[in-house]
């Protein structure tokens, strides 16, 4: 099968992956900078593959508490992405909670 032949794959509506399209709006409309916006999409895509890696739900509803503490834990013990060092911050990840503030 050819990836033209490939089922595109159907997410629920709530499902983070489906949502992003609604927040990066959002942003737009509320005139961010696309660097901010870029930033902020690349956090949800760090977000995702991690829920993905683990096998935990992107349902944007089922993301609580829980599951954001390993990710943040997750964060702060992987090496830094420029510098190559540990880092114990977990920076702005969606612009303080918009992403979840929005879609919640």
């Amino acid at each position: 099968m050819t990836v033209a032949e490939a089922p595109e794959e159907v997410l629920d509506p709530e499902d983070i992956r489906a949502l992003v399209g609604d927040w990066r709006t959002h942003l737009r409309a509320k005139n961010r900078a696309d660097s901010t916006i870029d930033a902020y999409l690349d956090s949800v895509a760090m977000l995702v593959n991690f829920l993905d890696d683990e096998s935990m739900s992107m349902l944007a509803l089922e993301v609580g508490c829980r599951e954001l503490k390993r990710y943040f834990e997750h964060l702060r013990e992987r090496p830094h992405l420029c510098a190559g060092e540990f880092t114990s911050s977990c920076g702005t990840l969606f612009g303080r909670g918009a992403l979840l503030s929005h879609i919640l």
